[in-house]
């Protein structure tokens, strides 16, 4: 006979997995969305703020983390646009002087600047 591993402490998975029995042994599930590990190992949410890890605008773009596994780009000040795209922005209005290409979002358009 078999014995469910899964049936005392989710057989040692990381809570926010599944474990599913087999003959002999167990599996966990991945980890969800948003969280780094293994079911096994345990599950962390994941920092998308690192380095490589978000598309924010390289030079003028700033990372936030607002979640586990989530974040939100923006401009850094003295810049408009999305957040991953990032334009000299003189009026602090938040959106770009000039278009920015490649962006469709309001925040790219170009504004007309009144001294």
């Amino acid at each position: 006979t078999d014995i469910d591993e899964c049936a005392t402490n989710n057989g040692g998975c990381d809570s926010k997995t599944n474990c599913t029995n087999t003959m002999g042994s167990f599996n966990c599930s991945p980890c969800p969305i948003g969280y780094t590990g293994t079911g096994l190992t345990g599950c962390t949410p994941g920092n998308f703020c690192l380095p490589n890890l978000h598309n924010c605008h390289r030079q003028f773009g700033s990372c936030e983390s607002t979640g586990p596994g989530q974040f939100k780009c923006k401009c850094k000040p003295g810049y408009g646009g999305t957040g991953v795209f990032c334009a000299l922005d003189s009026d602090q209005d938040g959106i770009a002087d000039k278009a920015i290409a490649g962006c469709t979002d309001r925040l790219c358009k170009a504004v007309s600047i009144v001294q």
